[in-house]
């Protein structure tokens, strides 16, 4: 059963392996910070922010479902878009960031690193991906991939969109297709301020989602990203829808 301490306290050790890099938006490629450094001081904190738990894209004319763990595991939280339409369950955290320390000698390369320690209340929310009154997508890559915060900091970024196709499929002249797929982890960006310049470190969140896509028959055809698949930010799959049929 997934907890929610099990989230904290596996968070932070992906968070050391392979989440301190400053990036622009766009699919998270994690670095390893160098083996010498470690959490020192600590220089910024970020409030009240809502990183997704998972979200759960619907193939355009098509239908999803996605489970997520909400409430300390005990619950399962199922999300069920169709015709296009993304929704999200999005966890209320505070992120405390320490900025790295050489451990064996003075090593300049530490203070470039930073280290995010999260603490999560238990509170979520669940609400449809717009973007600016869009809420069916033909293509997500047009899904919005940020999160807004009332706290210190900035926005936390999520990478739930289309961004190149890892596979196609078409039922045109054929039946309904019923797909599945899973995932363990999500990355977000978290975005702070450190004298002035700001960063977004890209954190891997550990939960495991469950997704189940239905394209109709004779709908199209779709070309699909899998988030999940080596190099990406996990989460279920993304569509860009390429045509209907003749």
């Amino acid at each position: 059963m997934w907890h929610r301490s099990d989230l904290v306290a596996l968070i932070l050790g992906v968070i050391v392996a392979v989440g301190m890099t400053v990036v622009t938006v766009g699919h998270p490629r994690a670095s390893e910070p160098a083996a010498e450094c470690a959490p020192g001081s600590i220089v910024a904190w970020v409030n009240d922010t809502y990183p997704p738990l998972g979200v759960v894209n619907s193939p355009y004319n098509g239908t999803a479902s996605g489970s997520v763990p909400i409430t300390n595991g005990t619950l399962i939280l199922t999300l069920s878009p169709r015709n296009g339409s993304a929704f999200g369950v999005f966890e209320r955290m505070n992120w405390t960031v320490r900025i790295g320390k050489a451990t064996g000698g003075f090593d300049s390369s530490c203070a470039g690193i930073y280290y995010l320690n999260p603490t999560d209340d238990g509170t979520s929310t669940t609400f449809p991906l717009s973007n600016q009154s869009v809420f069916n997508f033909t293509n997500d890559s047009q899904e919005p991939n940020q999160s807004g915060i009332t706290g210190a900091g900035g926005p936390v970024y999520f990478y739930s969109g289309f961004y190149s196709p890892t596979s196609e499929l078409s039922t045109c002249g054929a039946g309904t297709t019923i797909l599945h797929t899973a995932s363990s982890s999500l990355q977000v960006g978290v975005t702070f301020s450190v004298a002035g310049v700001v960063h977004v470190v890209n954190v891997s969140i550990p939960v495991q989602t469950n997704y189940t896509y239905t394209f109709p028959a004779n709908a199209g055809a779709w070309a699909i990203d899998n988030l999940s698949a080596p190099g990406g930010p996990g989460g279920g799959w993304a569509f860009s829808y390429l045509h209907p049929c003749p």
